[in-house]
């Protein structure tokens, strides 16, 4: 049976029609069909022996059974549940194949609600399952893994995280919901508890990259804006590497209007491996490392050590290592020219 307590004024109709025998002593009846002359063919159908004799007897017989379709609609859920069907076209569902979709990614709050319903409408119509994995991430809380609530103050708006907000915005958002006053009151307190100086603006990159980082946490992220800022600093760091490899692509000698046999911009060409120091072919195996191990987790849908991996590799490999050896040679350390040349860019 369908749920009817979440209904969209858009869903789908019930498909249960009402049944009314109109001059004649046959009571009312409901019952399942596709459409009216489905529904009025069952309805006759069901009749007993004496009942379809009176119905036969009566003058006009097709205009004595009337059928009103239920104005309800189904939840939510099963409109969503029918996704699948929608989203691949006719081609692609193919009886043979193991699914249409390799995965998806979603909360396991409405497994049931939501990735069942789709299970099953998809594979009962198709034949076909539509999709062979489910990824669940785990659910987002306050930093002392609080579910999130209005009345406790501790809601992060992720629009507010990458735009940044004042507090007395982040209150005013309060004060414009449906809080009573001992709840406005004390969400308001534990906003100025938590956020004195509201958020900074932290960027869509700095939050995403942070949240693959919380996936660690499998049921449940408590999310902290410390988090966010350190994932900020990041994607800091890795935008002033990009800016002081294009600053110095001249004394580097890269070609930045470069293009292939295909037409498409390259940055950086080609370089000869005799070329490469010591220092070039250290980097090197610290990225294939890198690429493994990032390629490794993302096969076992282990989204943070992942992250993690890049993260370390820019940092400690390619920032705090390689980018520092290469100024030795760029700002013209007699002590270093000779024992380093810089690799192109490339590398990075």
């Amino acid at each position: 049976d369908w749920c009817v307590s979440r209904q969209l004024w858009w869903g789908h109709r019930i498909p249960i029609y009402h049944v009314h025998w109109a001059g004649i002593e046959i009571a009312d009846s409901w019952v399942a069909a596709t459409s009216e002359e489905h529904a009025r063919a069952k309805a006759h159908d069901g009749l007993s022996a004496k009942e379809k004799a009176i119905v036969a007897s009566v003058k006009g017989a097709s205009a004595v059974c009337t059928v009103r379709q239920d104005d309800d609609v189904l939840d939510t859920w099963f409109s969503s549940g029918l996704l699948p069907l929608l989203a691949f076209n006719k081609s692609s569902l193919d009886p043979g194949k193991a699914a249409l979709s390799s995965v998806l990614e979603t909360g396991q709050d409405i497994l049931f609600f939501w990735v069942a319903r789709m299970t099953m409408l998809c594979t009962y119509f198709t034949k076909v399952p539509p999709f062979s994995t489910v990824l669940l991430h785990p659910m987002v809380r306050d930093a002392q893994g609080r579910k999130m609530s209005k009345s406790l103050g501790n809601v992060i708006d992720p629009m507010d995280v990458i735009n940044g907000a004042e507090l007395s915005r982040l209150q005013d958002t309060l004060r414009r919901g449906y809080l009573s006053d001992k709840e406005l009151k004390r969400g308001t307190k534990e906003l100025a508890n938590m956020y004195p100086n509201g958020f900074q603006q932290f960027g869509a990159d700095a939050l995403r990259f942070a949240l693959l980082l919380y996936t660690q946490q499998t049921q449940q992220i408590n999310m902290s804006l410390e988090g966010v800022r350190a994932s900020y600093h990041f994607c800091n760091k890795l935008w002033n590497t990009f800016r002081f490899i294009h600053m110095h692509a001249t004394k580097l000698e890269v070609d930045t209007d470069h293009v292939d046999q295909d037409g498409n911009k390259q940055w950086f060409a080609d370089i000869d491996d005799r070329e490469l120091t010591v220092f070039d072919r250290a980097l090197l195996s610290r990225l294939h490392g890198m690429l493994q191990a990032y390629h490794d987790a993302m096969s076992a849908y282990r989204l943070a050590a992942a992250a993690e991996a890049v993260r370390e590799f820019v940092q400690r490999d390619l920032c705090d290592r390689y980018i520092e050896i290469c100024k030795l040679s760029l700002f013209g350390n007699p002590n270093a020219t000779s024992q380093v040349s810089i690799a192109r860019p490339r590398l990075c």
